[in-house]
């Protein structure tokens, strides 16, 4: 048994406060992975989008990145492992983003909504997103189809776009367009939006521009009467 002094002595150092040092919440350790604070991933996407509209996909190198972000092949190689990683993720950023946009635009509508003011909100909805995407648009829109692949991501987002003009066209009485035909109008839409994406106007000049010459291509799936309807909405009969 403990004598009175020596259990006197094991309470005198349970109630004792703790040093510093020898505390084992003082000084914890902070676990591994990626630093407190840090946006090193944000800032290598957003360089890379930049070297990559620069150099397109094929010159492009990590070093072009790692240039472009600001930071260190360290710090690359702790978030991805090779440029074509880094590649894929801004696709997939932007075409999920564009999709999720629409999907959110479209439960906005209600039956009181003309068909034409829908396809006229849907394009706003497209060009925004376009230009959102900044100097990458013209790589994402020109050069992925072009990658074997990468093709077939931009593939599926078209068939998405296609099949949703389609069915609001359709729900104005007008006949099915033939896909071929919607598939062409969006080509000359994508050219649209990279020759304005580069141009010197405003976001909101470049927008405008945008949607009014694509609603101009939408007519083209139109007969007269829903045309004329079509032109007075995007402001056609202005020009």
């Amino acid at each position: 048994m403990l004598s009175l002094k020596a259990l006197q002595r094991t309470l005198i150092q349970a109630t004792r406060p703790m040093s510093k040092t020898s505390s084992p919440t003082s000084t914890p350790k902070r676990s591994q992975g990626r630093p407190r604070g840090s946006h090193a991933d944000v800032a290598i996407l957003k360089g890379a989008a930049n070297a990559f509209a620069e150099k397109g996909f094929h010159l492009c190198r990590v070093e072009d990145i790692l240039e472009s972000a600001q930071v260190s092949r360290t710090n690359f190689y702790r978030f991805f492992k090779s440029k074509e990683q880094v590649f894929e993720q801004l696709i997939t950023r932007e075409l999920d983003y564009a999709k999720r946009a629409i999907t959110q635009l479209k439960q906005q509508f209600t039956d009181a909504d003309p068909p034409e003011e829908r396809l006229r909100r849907i394009v706003e909805k497209d060009v925004e997103v376009a230009m959102e995407a900044g100097p990458f648009l013209k790589v994402l829109l020109m050069d992925t189809p072009n990658l074997s692949d990468y093709g077939p991501w931009l593939e599926e987002s078209d068939s998405y776009f296609s099949a949703l003009i389609a069915d609001t066209i359709e729900s104005m009485g007008q006949p099915r367009p033939e896909p071929l035909l919607v598939k062409s109008i969006m080509v000359a839409a994508r050219t649209i939006l990279v020759e304005l994406s580069t141009s010197d106007q405003s976001i909101q000049q470049k927008q405008q521009q945008a949607t009014r010459l694509i609603m101009r291509l939408m007519s083209a799936l139109i007969t007269h009467k829903h045309r004329c309807d079509l032109d007075s909405i995007s402001g056609n009969a202005e020009l």
